[in-house]
């Protein structure tokens, strides 16, 4: 039905089905076939998905006689190894094991001697060596050694040997794998494995490298192939795609916290690039499975800058408002200025005006300068407040502003009328300056009245609670309804005390909902929003510790750094992420001078090391037995091939050098010994 291939290179090289009467057959590439491992790694896929869409499967592994005579059983190891990965566990394999066969091919029909014939038993024998294998390992070759049969080509094989009628027999006496899909996994060698890390890692630092250099594409194409790489159902495919993809996410993040911080800078451009960029992102990355939704958190960021800019913008609105009516108090206050110097004028023209009308003027001139130093004084106050004001405030704000400009042309009006009448009248001034001082004193005390009013307006829009607490007392003592102010007062120190005790008690929830709480009353939250920019940060490095993502630790650790965050433990513990990355990556490379300075270091900061130091004996018994073998010496090959093979490194080249390195030596002390006799014979 298919071809048999004659040398050690299998006809196949993808699965081959066909079909006779009795079994639909799958021929598949040999496991351990030297085409490469890109070839390799794309017949184990081959095969995986073949018998994961039969319907039901039973196993037939041919095996080479010479393999299972080859280095000391190293043939038998092999094969139980290929039928453990091909099982995905020993305790698969001997649950399965009914389901199996094992033909032993091109077994000659007689032994090397040429004494005796070779029958099951004898092959069988090869199979009991299982030296220095697992417990587990040991059982799965004990049962595939009752599962050995015979065969010769043309049926022409020894006693014990089976016929092609008898082998289709037993196959179809085996049991069926109903469900193929649920067992089966994909068999690489240690040689593709390391390819596949290879090429995967190289994917792997091409994506953080876009990432990093903003070309999202790019990136999201690496993506693309290591997930297409995961039909190899291999956990290094795995493990380095989690990895990437784990690193991709802290880049996204740390982007979309970046948003937010230039909002609170009023940095709006800078957050509007930080969206564009987010949104970049999210078109690359879409379709790509546990990812952040750069696209969403773009959207998110963008009506938050939306909402940030209308704010920004009303307040400003209302600070220019603010600040023409100030330039328009201040022209009203040097035009009564103007007025009462007129006044003053008038006054010395009326030297000669008995010494009571005189100080009468005096006593009103000091009643105005005292009154423009009031309104000047709170004139500096609206400033500063007006600076203050926020949307809520604005509507108050106007009122104030309409009754300090009342205010202002009631006293320009009468200052004018005073100076008119002062100049018509002059006879009987007495009387109409003693009428006046008490008009102008009804009028101080309705300007004290306003005033007092102004300042609890002004205390109440801005919400401060020390500028009501200077308030209240003075508007009351002028007879004015305090009322909602002190309610207003009551609520600003409730909300004040509420955020002091949720700054106290350092919940970040808590914490949140009291800002926002104190700031729609206009309360001052700077110091609590410090406070909960450290709580953050240190709950960032807190999640950050829980993770294995070193470079958002390492971010982390920054940021707590400007908060006076003790980072000593998060310090640590990125320093046992390091070495244990550099501890991986030294693995992965399979680099014995790199895994000599990682394992240490590793073991420095608590890092288990017995995988490294097992692979890192393993790398320096090649290394030996490689030496060795330049070398050409027999005790010392000997000893690594011994060594080697205890490591599980192929000694196949190694023994058969140590084989002709002693055949040579032999022959030579048969020839010494020869020529030593024939020179006695001869004496």
């Amino acid at each position: 039905i298919m071809k048999i291939g004659h040398t050690n290179q299998s006809m196949t090289f993808v699965p081959d089905v066909g079909s006779d009467d009795t079994f639909t057959y799958a021929d598949c590439p040999g496991f351990l076939d030297n085409r490469g491992p890109e070839i390799n790694i794309a017949n184990a896929v081959n095969i995986k998905t073949m018998i994961h869409r039969a319907a039901s499967v039973r196993v037939v592994v041919l095996v080479n006689y010479n393999s299972l005579m080859a280095d000391r059983g190293r043939g038998v190891r092999d094969l139980a190894s290929i039928l453990t990965d091909l099982f995905g566990h020993p305790k698969n394999l001997l649950q399965y094991a009914p389901s199996i066969q094992l033909g032993v091919s091109r077994v000659p029909k007689i032994d090397g001697d040429g004494e005796s014939a070779i029958e099951l038993k004898h092959v069988r024998d090869l199979m009991s060596d299982t030296a220095g294998m697992s417990e587990d390992m040991e059982k799965c070759v004990s049962e595939l050694r009752e599962r050995i049969f015979l065969y010769h080509p043309s049926d022409n094989g020894n006693e014990t040997w089976l016929k092609r009628e008898q082998i289709i027999a037993s196959i179809q006496e085996l049991e069926k794998i109903s469900d193929p899909s649920s067992i089966f996994r994909t068999v690489l060698t240690v040689e593709d494995e390391k390819s596949l890390r290879d090429i995967m890692s190289g994917l792997k630092n091409n994506v953080i490298e876009a990432m990093y250099s903003k070309w999202y594409s790019e990136a999201a194409e690496g993506l693309k192939q290591m997930d297409r790489l995961t039909c190899i159902d291999n956990i290094v495919v795995d493990r380095l795609l989690e990895g990437v993809k784990h690193e991709v996410n802290g880049a996204i993040i740390q982007l979309d916290r970046l948003g937010p911080r230039h909002i609170m800078e009023s940095a709006f451009e800078l957050a509007q690039g930080v969206a564009d960029e987010l949104a970049s992102i999210g078109v690359a990355l879409a379709g790509i499975p546990k990812l952040q939704d750069a696209t969403e958190q773009s959207e998110v960021l963008r009506v938050y800058i939306r909402d940030a800019i209308k704010k920004k913008e009303e307040t400003d609105e209302i600070r220019n408002e603010l600040k023409k009516m100030n330039n328009e108090k201040e022209k009203l206050t040097r035009q009564l200025e103007l007025e009462q110097e007129i006044q003053e004028t008038i006054k010395r023209d009326f030297d000669r005006m008995r010494e009571a009308q005189e100080q009468q003027a005096q006593a009103y001139a000091k009643e105005q300068a005292a009154s423009k130093a009031r309104y000047a004084e709170e004139m500096d106050r609206l400033q500063k407040r007006f600076e203050l004001a926020n949307k809520e405030e604005k509507e108050m704000l106007e009122e104030q502003m309409k009754d300090i400009k009342s205010e202002m042309d009631s006293k320009l009006a009468e200052a004018e009328e005073k100076h008119n009448e002062e100049i018509r009248v002059n006879e009987g001034m007495l009387q109409r300056m003693t009428e006046q001082i008490q008009e102008k004193d009804e009028a101080a005390s309705e300007v004290r009245r306003k005033l007092a009013e102004a300042e609890l307006n002004s205390a109440a829009s801005q919400k401060s609670i020390g500028l009501l607490k200077e308030a209240i007392p003075n508007a009351n003592a002028c007879g004015i309804d305090t009322a909602e102010a002190e309610e207003l007062l009551a609520n600003l120190e409730r909300s004040t005390a509420e955020l002091e005790h949720a700054m106290h008690q350092q919940s970040i929830p808590r914490l949140k909902q009291e800002i926002v709480a104190a700031e729609s009353n206009g309360i001052h939250t700077e110091a609590a929003r410090a406070l909960l920019e450290k709580l953050e940060s240190a709950a960032e490095l807190n999640r950050a510790m829980t993770q294995e993502s070193i470079p958002e630790l390492a971010q982390a650790i920054k940021r707590a750094k400007t908060h006076q965050i003790d980072t000593a433990e998060a310090a640590a513990r990125l320093a046992r992420l390091k070495s244990e990355s550099e501890l991986r990556s030294a693995m992965d490379e399979q680099n014995m001078q790199r895994l000599k300075q990682a394992v240490p270091a590793a073991q420095r900061h608590g890092v288990k090391t017995s995988e490294a130091e097992a692979l890192l004996a393993k790398l320096e018994a090649a290394d030996e037995l490689r030496r060795a073998m330049i070398q050409k010496r027999t005790p010392q090959l000997r000893q690594a091939i011994a060594k080697a093979q205890q490591h599980g490194v192929d000694t196949a080249s190694a023994s058969a050098l140590l084989n002709r390195l002693e055949a040579a030596a032999a022959a030579a002390e048969q020839e010494a010994a020869e020529q030593e006799a024939a020179e006695q014979e001869a004496a």
